[in-house]
Order: C-alpha cells, then sequence, then structure tokens
C-alpha cells in the first residue's frame, strides 16, 4: 500500500527517552538509500492516530532524509504484543542489543509488566510476580521477553540498575500509575452507573409485582361477579318454571342470548388476562438479567479497590538518581561497557556528579580513539577502568584545593533544594486533596435529596476559593515577586501567606 512517510508513526511503545533516534545512523542509511533505494523491510499497522511503524523507524527517517517522499509499505494486523515483540526482536537482530537498545527493550518490559499488575482489567492471578516493594521482579521481564535472543538474568540485572539509577525507572511508574488511575476513575464511573441501574431494576421489579397483584385482583372479582349471575340465573330459571308457554320461549331466547354474550365477554377478559400475565413476565425475566449484571457489578468493585492499593504501592517507589544513561549511551554502545562506567560512577559519586559523566564518557572514546596501532579506537572495560581512576585522580586532586569554599557552597544548595523539594511536595499533595474534593462534592450536588436543605456554596467555602485562585495567579506570575510579598508581609522565607 502507498503510504506518505510523513504520515508513519513510530512504535507506540518505543520510550525515546532511553532509546533515543541515533542521528549518525540515520546519516549513513540515508546515504544508501540515495544510492540505492529504499529496500523495504518495515511494515506498519493502521493505528488510532494513522499508521505506526513496529520496527525500522530509523530507515523510516533515512528515507524521509533522503528525499522520499511516498513508499509501498504492508500493511498488517499487529496487536500491541506483537509491535513489543516486533521492537525486541529489532533491537536484539538488527541493531545487535547496543546500549540504548537494549535499556529500550527493558524499559518496554518493565512498562508493560507495571500495566498488567495495577490496570483494573487485569486479574491479580494473572499478573503475579510482576510488581513488589522492589519494583518490577527479574522473573518477571525474563517470562516477559522469553523469546528474544540475548535476554538474560544478568543483562536484565544491569539493565534494571541503569534505569533505576537515572531515574527513567521512576518517570515510567508514574505514567504507569497515571494512566492505569484515569482507566481507574473510568471504571468506578461505571460501577457508580451500574448501582443506579441495579436500583431501578429493582424499581422495575416492584412495578411488575404491582401489576401482577392487580391481574390477581381482577380475576378475583370476574368469578365473584360470574357466581352473581349464575345466582340470578337460577332465580331466573324457577320464576319462569311458573310461567306460561310463551313467557317460557321468551325466556329460553332471552337465555341463549346472555350466554352467548357471557361467553364472548369472558373469552375477551381471559385473553386480556393472559396478555396481562404474558407481559408480566417479560418484565419480571428482564428485572432478573439486569439485577443478575448489576451484581457482577458490584461484586467488581472489591477488585477495583484492591487495584487502588497497588496503585499507591507503586506510586511509594523512588529510586535516587545516580547515572546518566541516555549521555553516557550517546558515546558508549556496548551494554557491558556501560555497566562497567555506571559501577564506577556510582562508586566516586562524591568525585563525579551526574551531570559530569556524559562528558566523561566522551574522553573515554575520544581517548580510545587516540591509541595508537593495534589498539586504536578499542574501548575495553579494563581501559574504561585504567582511564576512569586516572581522570579520577585528577579530579581528586584539584577538588581538594576547592575543598574548603565548595564545600560551603554545597551545603547552601542542598539546604534549597531540600526546601524547595518539601514546598513542591506539599504543593502536589495539597493539589491532589483539592482535586479529589471538588470530584466529591460535584457528585454530591448532582445527587442532592430532594428534602436537602444545606447549600455548598456557604460563605466560608467562597473565601476558600477566593484564596485558592489568588495563589494560583500568583503561580502563573511572577514568583520571585510572590517570595517578596512573603518577606514584606512575614519578615522572613517559609511563613506561609
Amino acid at each position: 500500500m502507498k503510504l506518505q512517510l510523513k504520515d508513519l508513526k513510530p512504535n507506540p511503545f518505543r520510550d525515546f527517552k532511553i532509546d533515543p533516534v541515533d542521528n549518525s545512523h540515520v546519516g549513513e542509511l540515508a546515504k544508501s538509500v540515495r544510492k540505492n533505494g529504499f529496500w523495504g523491510g518495515v511494515e506498519v499497522r493502521r493505528g488510532e492516530n494513522g499508521y505506526e511503524v513496529p520496527a525500522g523507524w530509523h530507515r523510516i527517517l533515512a528515507a524521509r532524509k533522503a528525499g522520499e517522499a511516498e513508499i509501498d509499505l504492508p500493511v498488517r494486523s499487529l496487536s500491541d504484543e506483537q509491535m513489543r515483540s516486533r521492537y525486541a526482536w529489532e533491537n536484539a537482530t538488527q541493531r545487535g542489543n547496543t546500549s540504548t537498545a537494549l535499556a529500550g527493550t527493558i524499559a518496554t518490559a518493565v512498562r508493560t509488566i507495571l500495566y498488567k499488575t495495577l490496570s483494573p482489567e487485569e486479574s491479580p492471578s494473572e499478573t503475579r510476580g510482576g510488581h513488589n516493594r522492589d519494583g518490577v521482579g527479574r522473573d518477571a521481564i525474563l517470562a516477559e521477553l522469553a523469546d528474544i535472543p540475548g535476554i538474560t538474568e544478568t543483562v536484565v540485572r544491569a539493565q534494571l540498575a541503569n534505569l533505576k539509577a537515572s531515574g527513567d525507572y521512576d518517570r515510567i511508574v508514574n505514567e504507569v500509575v497515571t494512566i492505569v488511575e484515569t482507566e481507574h476513575r473510568a471504571r468506578l464511573t461505571a460501577l457508580r452507573k451500574a448501582e443506579e441501574e441495579r436500583a431501578a431494576a429493582e424499581r422495575r421489579e416492584a412495578e411488575a409485582k404491582g401489576k401482577r397483584e392487580a391481574i390477581e385482583e381482577a380475576k378475583r372479582k370476574a368469578a365473584e361477579e360470574k357466581a352473581a349471575r349464575d345466582a340470578e340465573a337460577k332465580a331466573a330459571r324457577e320464576a319462569a318454571t311458573k310461567a306460561r308457554d310463551e313467557a317460557e320461549r321468551k325466556r329460553k331466547t332471552a337465555e341463549a342470548e346472555r350466554k352467548a354474550k357471557e361467553a364472548k365477554a369472558a373469552e375477551e377478559k381471559r385473553k386480556a388476562i393472559e396478555e396481562q400475565r404474558r407481559k408480566a413476565a417479560e418484565a419480571e425475566e428482564k428485572a432478573k438479567a439486569e439485577r443478575k449484571y448489576a451484581q457482577a457489578k458490584e461484586e467488581s468493585f472489591s477488585d477495583a479497590k484492591a487495584k487502588r492499593e497497588a496503585i499507591d504501592k507503586a506510586r511509594a517507589t523512588k529510586h535516587e538518581v545516580t547515572f546518566d544513561l541516555a549521555g553516557v549511551a550517546k558515546h558508549i554502545k556496548n551494554p557491558s561497557q556501560v555497566e562497567t562506567f555506571r559501577r564506577l560512577a556510582e562508586k566516586h559519586a562524591d568525585f563525579l556528579p551526574v551531570a559530569g559523566q556524559a562528558p566523561l564518557a566522551k574522553t573515554l572514546v575520544e581517548a580510545a580513539n587516540d591509541r595508537d596501532p593495534p589498539h586504536k579506537g578499542q574501548l575495553s572495560a579494563e581501559f574504561i577502568e585504567k582511564e576512569f581512576l586516572g581522570l579520577l585522580s585528577m579530579a581528586k586532586a584539584t577538588k581538594r584545593d576547592m575543598m574548603s569554599a565548595a564545600k560551603a557552597e554545597e551545603l547552601k544548595r542542598r539546604s534549597w533544594e531540600d526546601k524547595v523539594g518539601a514546598a513542591t511536595e506539599m504543593f502536589r499533595v495539597s493539589a491532589n486533596g483539592v482535586q479529589r474534593a471538588v470530584g466529591d462534592l460535584a457528585y454530591l450536588e448532582e445527587n442532592r435529596p430532594q428534602t436537602a436543605s444545606r447549600s455548598i456554596r456557604t460563605e466560608q467555602f467562597d473565601k476558600s476559593v477566593k484564596k485558592l485562585r489568588e495563589a494560583l495567579a500568583k503561580i502563573d506570575g511572577d514568583l520571585k515577586e510572590t517570595v517578596l510579598e512573603i518577606e514584606d508581609r512575614h519578615g522572613g522565607w517559609g511563613k506561609p501567606v
């Protein structure tokens, strides 16, 4: 199928913050496309926002760079699981499991397992062993990537350490939790709707019961009326026996006409009663089905509560950022060499900040390229350790000369950052609390009983809303001016407005 290159989208399960595009590789591929043309090997699927490429995104970018506008690509019906599998297979086979490709494969597996563990639509028994207090387990990742070449327990352990040290693991957890919370709120809304439908079904059942009782009452009255008519007929027959032959003839004629009318009326009433019974039975069956559906929804509410607890547990997982995975992997492509660099960087973190890791990795690669033959360009783990420690010794000597002044500045910086962290965390918790309270108030207002007299919009409530709007206006404005205003009003930092 002919497709416009500008309309193609990358694999939605690829984390470009961990596995970014290698522009130098795209440039080399573009040269080949200009010379030999686009050689294919890429397939797509139709996604919600256009055609998505499961594997071969560098080739698509190279074709664009080479000036190609339209190419013929096969369109497949691929599931999300197949999209993740094709991405992992390309990383292992076409890209040789480079440091960023391998980290991207493990990150995608972590994201998938977390979603399966926390999603309200997943059964707890199907995701057992996924997420625990230490994060996603190695066994779960190995099972998820069982058919991918090069994925071993050692590789998984190293890449998990890289993701946690770089802060990407916590970012993935927060992104998945946000998605699951959105789905969780939608499910709670559906459960509330099911509860309303259950109450409506009970009302309909009560109405059906009333109709059945009315039918039985009508049947009883019809029987009484028939008995009364029979008694009248018997009395008329006894009186007629004393009359003359003419009266007997008239009586018999009248009797025949009366019986015919009664038979017709009785038949019409019988049909009406049968029709009412049929409708009542249909209403009862429908009410039973609705009760069964509402009961199933109500039972699933407990599972939603368990998922909520799992979400809170996942959000509690935090890791300190000690490693610049994306920056180091930009220069060092071999995963084992990245692991060696990370181990040394974390061991000597006092002398090598996270921001300085990528420049040091670049220096090591340049030093390897400056080596004499036959070792020119060879970057081994032994070379990294030797050069790393040499550069570190120089940094230590320099740091000793700067220690006294730098220590005072570092203490000042850490104190400031701790205060900023505490203030922003307090703001986040308060904002979440306001959001939940507004949702509860909206639900209560929507379901206000007719007899309720209390108003939600009290004078105290409106004053609180006004204060909140003033605070948000300050955030949208200049925070520095807000700090000066606080100092003028209270004479110091950190006191509430």
